[in-house]
């Protein structure tokens, strides 16, 4: 009878420990530190919640405080279970991150969800939560990494192999095209000049002959064959000039397109007063008519 009512006594007094931890719930101490049954009650029931809600790695944490020794044994009696089960199905991936060379790149921040999980890669596993998770991993050289993986309960040691790419080089700034060189041809210049103070001749000798030969015909109605010898000679100097201006816009209209088709080569880097050219019609009268010809520099 004493030994049943001292253990009634004794699960009287655990139950209101357990009662009194749960109402005061104290944030949960470290596993490594001094632990009271207040903090083992609290971390036994975040433990349940972070099991449920699939947050193993921080159900684990908890599970770890709240299975000491010095927490109530009916405490520890569920948390040593849960514990086990809780390492048993936490996932685990090993990242193997290489360049473009295929070396190793240990350097590299790697993190869960916005949650940092390393700084360094040391080719040990990496406890993670099962589910789908979104995972970044951030080189000191090169664009970082985004993985989105699903990760399944009890899933050891998974292997996910990443590429790092280096940095894109700057781009070069653009070269100057270089001034052009060799030989082109002349310039139409000269002829169309030319062509111009040909078909000019031209016109200018339709013109004088149809004066002249006006002149003449009215001298035929009117003072033949006693006109004024003045009269007559400059309606014949008349016809002079403009037979030789006749010859000079053919010989210009001719010239011109030879000039076009025969232009000569020039040197693409020389310099502006090099290429200039021109063309000029000499007409001057002579004793017996005149004289025409054409002055061109090309």
């Amino acid at each position: 009878m004493q030994a049943g009512a001292a253990r009634s006594r004794i699960w009287t007094t655990g139950l209101a420990v357990l009662a009194l931890s749960t109402l005061v719930a104290p944030r949960p101490a470290q596993a490594d530190g001094p632990v009271t049954p207040q903090q083992c009650s609290a971390a036994y029931d975040h433990a349940q919640v972070l099991r449920r809600d699939r947050k193993l790695r921080a159900a684990r944490e908890q599970l770890v405080l709240c299975s000491q020794s010095k927490c109530p044994g009916v405490i520890t009696a569920d948390c040593g279970p849960w514990l086990r089960e809780v390492e048993g199905g936490l996932p685990s991936v090993v990242f193997v991150a290489r360049d473009a060379a295929g070396n190793d790149v240990p350097a590299l921040k790697v993190s869960m969800d916005g949650t940092a999980l390393t700084s360094r890669l040391s080719g040990d596993p990496l406890d993670v939560d099962p589910g789908e998770h979104t995972f970044t991993l951030e080189p000191e050289h090169g664009s970082a990494v985004t993985l989105k993986l699903l990760i399944n309960m009890g899933e050891k040691n998974r292997l996910v192999q990443v590429a790092i790419r280096e940095p894109a080089a700057a781009a070069p700034p653009p070269v100057e095209p270089a001034p052009a060189s060799g030989t082109k041809r002349g310039s139409l210049v000269p002829g169309i000049v030319v062509g111009a103070l040909g078909l000019a001749s031209l016109g200018a000798s339709i013109g004088l002959y149809v004066s002249a030969n006006s002149g003449i015909d009215g001298l035929r109605t009117t003072c033949a064959p006693h006109c004024n010898p003045d009269d007559v000679s400059t309606l014949r100097t008349r016809g002079v000039i403009s037979d030789v201006a006749f010859g000079v816009g053919i010989a210009a209209l001719g010239g011109a397109g030879l000039m076009i088709l025969l232009r000569p080569t020039e040197k693409a880097d020389a310099p502006a007063h090099e290429l200039a050219a021109g063309a000029r019609l000499i007409l001057a009268p002579t004793a017996g008519g005149g004289i025409g010809g054409i002055a061109a520099r090309f």
